[in-house]
């Protein structure tokens, strides 16, 4: 989960929400895989340019788009 929470956090934040804390749980499968859930709290209202229309979130997605490499 760190890697995927470290892409998202820019994300999060520029949706007016801040992460208050990760929980563990255990897929009740065979494998008994491991996720993780996240606990956000809401900030602020989130901009009016959200929701992007579908062909905008292909393209230039979050993580991308806020470290200025999307094009």
């Amino acid at each position: 989960m760190p890697d995927e929470l470290e892409y998202a956090r820019k994300a999060i934040s520029s949706l007016g929400c801040d992460v208050v804390k990760t929980v563990p749980f255990i897929l009740p499968d065979e494998e008994q895989s491991e996720r993780f859930v996240a606990v956000m709290r809401k900030l602020r209202f989130t901009p009016k340019m959200y929701p992007r229309h579908g062909g905008t979130i292909t393209k230039k997605p979050l993580f991308l788009e806020q470290k200025g490499e999307a094009k």
